[in-house]
């Protein structure tokens, strides 16, 4: 059968591609939960149907490529095939997007993707298109489970909450002296993209004082604690909403949940919780010389 490449037709592609990613990635190693950047992106005036790409083999989607943008910035996703399909569809697809994006017609000054550690073909498939390797962030992680949860006091009144506000997360942000503007910024800005399914509230005296933002992968079973914040800095907050988390993890049924180090107040509280490193974020980014 010939394959065919067509670009974004209508709404339905959003829900093709999401699909087909979820598919793809289910076997990768510690796998995110999609974002909601493609929805927000579609609903752009700069979006064109150039920056998706999908790609079928009679009637079955066999490979998907596009990227979001925000002014020069551009997050190129990476040309997603079904085993058997690698190679030239995979350049096709890469020419496609990645030449769009590059474009006069569009114009970005910088693209960037993130993957996970143990996503060796990806990284080296990036590197090989000129990209360069600009960070690594380590992930901390353990079973879901509630039967080894440190016993700390009870100091706080914890709230599970269905979705993320994102005016509390910033409001609590705001009482810790450490958060900057630039900080603020970025909080509205990325955790807007995020599909959140719960967050967890600690309140003092009817004030929340700590926030925690948490996705589940439903087809995976695997979480990630994406936000969190608090006003003292102090990791007593983190402890508590963190076992608050881990019980409401289970009550949903995900089999495992990561943590960016970075996230926590100290170390020792993810180790004290039986987190350990379990991959790390790496950051492919390349400039784009017009």
């Amino acid at each position: 059968m010939k394959l065919t490449i067509r670009p974004f037709e209508d709404e339905r592609d959003m829900d093709l591609q999401y699909a087909f990613w979820e598919s793809v990635t289910a076997d990768l190693p510690y796998a995110w939960k999609p974002t909601l950047s493609p929805i927000h992106f579609k609903d752009q005036k700069k979006f064109d149907p150039k920056t998706r790409c999908f790609a079928f083999d009679g009637d079955e989607l066999v490979g998907h490529m596009g990227f979001t943008g925000e002014g020069k910035f551009v997050s190129l996703g990476y040309p997603w095939v079904r085993e058997g399909y690698e190679g030239v569809l995979q350049e096709e697809m890469f020419e496609r997007i990645h030449g769009y994006a590059v474009s006069s017609d569009y114009g970005a000054e910088m693209i960037a993707q993130r993957f996970r550690s143990q996503w060796k073909d990806q990284i080296a498939f990036f590197k090989s298109k000129g990209f360069e390797e600009t960070g690594r962030s380590p992930i901390y992680g353990r079973p879901v489970t509630t039967n080894d949860l440190p016993r700390d006091g009870n100091d706080y009144q914890v709230a599970v909450e269905t979705g993320f506000n994102i005016e509390t997360f910033v409001s609590v942000a705001e009482q810790n002296d450490a958060t900057t503007e630039q900080d603020l910024t970025f909080y509205r800005s990325y955790y807007n993209s995020v599909d959140f399914d719960f967050a967890v509230a600690c309140n003092l005296e009817n004030t929340t004082v700590a926030y925690f933002g948490v996705t589940v992968r439903k087809d995976t079973g695997y979480s990630e604690i994406i936000a969190f914040t608090n006003a003292q800095g102090d990791s007593k907050t983190f402890r508590e909403g963190l076992s608050e988390v881990m019980r409401e993890l289970t009550r949903r049924g995900a089999k495992e949940v990561g943590i960016y180090e970075a996230s926590a107040p100290e170390k020792e509280d993810l180790t004290d919780f039986n987190f350990k490193q379990i991959t790390e974020d790496v950051m492919l980014m390349k400039k784009v010389n017009h």
